[in-house]
């Protein structure tokens, strides 16, 4: 059976996954993306706006 190419991939991704949420799980983060995450909305909000008008 010749499976472990696949089997290699996911447990890179499963390792990647993990990664991020453990830098997902830092105060640090969590406080920069409640300082950013006002200012993506307003940008967003303005283009929005710009492509209805």
């Amino acid at each position: 059976m010749n499976y472990s190419e696949s089997d290699k991939r996911q447990e890179q991704s499963k390792k990647r996954y993990e990664r991020f949420l453990k830098w997902l799980r830092k105060p640090q983060t969590l406080r920069l993306l409640f300082q950013i995450g006002p200012v993506i909305f307003k940008i967003l909000k303005w283009l929005i706006d710009l492509w209805q008008d």
